[in-house]
């Protein structure tokens, strides 16, 4: 089995400028445009099928990372068609978790977390619509960023589901992703429009009551040695919004979207070769239909923005990132496909509603955790700030 990070190590592009990236070298997982390339999205039939269609340019935000000084060193392993958070890929192989040899990465930037937890390069690209710069830097160790939600950061960038994606960000250290971030983001996203504030940390303890009582206490230690945990406001659902129907809400928009971007070109290619989990999950978004249960999905959606908009304001909600640790190579399909659901219920929450959220790294007791922070629309660089204040140490 193939435990590489890289689609294509050799893809190289140089800074053309200089700035406050000199010198840091990115990888970019291989759904964005480079001028010349033509992208994978993970799926080899899929990048021969489209040979004649080379990009005419690079995605905006990677000029943007050169022009700052970085260098672009390889593009790296994505689930197919980003449809999945597990990390594994059978045309490409299943990238090393270095914390977790046994485990999976976490997906679907798979590669672009296993290059940064392995300190291939100091940062790397990812996109996220459904928890992908999330959930795998919770697997790996690593810090991961989801901006707030933008349409204008995906140009140049493989669709997933449009209404969620966003372009994320893997480092292993808070100063590196607070150099990278303004970069990334000033000018395409506003994440400098919204201050935090300390009196409004809110501790959704639902989210916490979802996990196992050994994972909960390790967070837990982990959470109290940054804020004072007594001392935080709690945070609940309204009657008859639930984690689950907000999950469902946000699997049924997914999976219409996915199906109105791929679909077509799915069946054209009846005999490609397809992760057997993501053909299914393909097999039931085309069934779906635009019909009143789509329509409810999208009011829940409206319903929770809404509602978890106003409950910010300046504040932030604490919150486990996954479930559990990654999830060991050779578990059962069922195995993962639990773990899956049960994490998206908590990773939807942030991509309902286009808000920001960074995972940070939890290392302690010979665990490999995350602990999330999620802020209000336009918080992103205070939310790396915030992060930097009270969890660096």
């Amino acid at each position: 089995m193939k435990r590489t990070a890289y689609i294509d190590r050799d893809i190289a592009l140089d800074a053309t400028g200089s700035g406050t990236l000199d010198g840091l070298t990115f990888a970019v997982k291989d759904v964005m445009d480079i001028k010349g390339h033509v992208a994978t999205i993970g799926n080899p039939l899929w990048r021969d099928s489209h040979l004649d269609q080379p990009a005419q340019f690079n995605a905006p935000v990677i000029d943007r990372l050169l022009a700052a000084g970085a260098n672009l060193r390889g593009t790296t392993i994505t689930d197919e068609f980003m449809y999945s958070i597990n990390g594994k890929n059978i045309h490409y192989g299943t990238p090393l978790n270095p914390l977790r040899p046994d485990s999976y990465t976490g997906g679907s930037s798979c590669g672009s977390a296993s290059a940064v937890a392995q300190g291939l390069c100091d940062f790397a690209l990812a996109t996220d619509a459904g928890g992908s710069s999330r959930v795998p830097a919770a697997y790996c160790g690593i810090y991961g960023f989801r901006p707030t939600y933008n349409p204008q950061l995906l140009t140049g960038v493989a669709k997933q589901a449009k209404s969620f994606e966003t372009v994320g960000l893997f480092t292993r250290d808070i100063d590196t992703l607070l150099k990278v971030a303004p970069v990334i983001y000033d000018g395409s996203c506003a994440e400098y429009t919204t201050e935090l504030s300390m009196d409004s940390v809110l501790f959704y303890e639902d989210s916490f009551n979802l996990l196992p009582e050994n994972i909960k206490n390790t967070i837990y230690e982990f959470l109290v040695d940054g804020l004072p945990l007594p001392n935080l406001k709690v945070f609940s659902l309204i009657p008859g919004l639930t984690i689950k129907l907000l999950y469902e809400a946000f699997k049924r928009i997914q999976g219409i979207e996915m199906y109105e971007e791929y679909g077509s070109w799915l069946e054209a290619h009846k005999d490609v070769v397809i992760e057997p989990e993501i053909r299914n999950r393909f097999e039931w978004a085309s069934t779906l239909t635009k019909g009143d249960l789509y329509h409810d999905a999208l009011d829940m959606k409206e319903s929770w923005t809404k509602y978890v908009c106003a409950a910010l304001e300046k504040g932030l909600i604490i919150l486990p990132t996954t479930i559990s640790e990654a999830p060991q190579i050779g578990s059962t399909s069922i195995e993962i496909e639990e773990i899956r659901a049960h994490t998206m219920e908590l990773t939807c929450l942030a991509s309902l509603a286009g808000l920001p959220q960074i995972n940070i790294p939890v290392l302690t007791g010979g665990r490999v955790l995350g602990l999330s922070l999620i802020g209000p629309r336009g918080s992103g660089i205070a939310l790396i700030e915030f992060v930097k204040k009270y969890f660096n140490a």
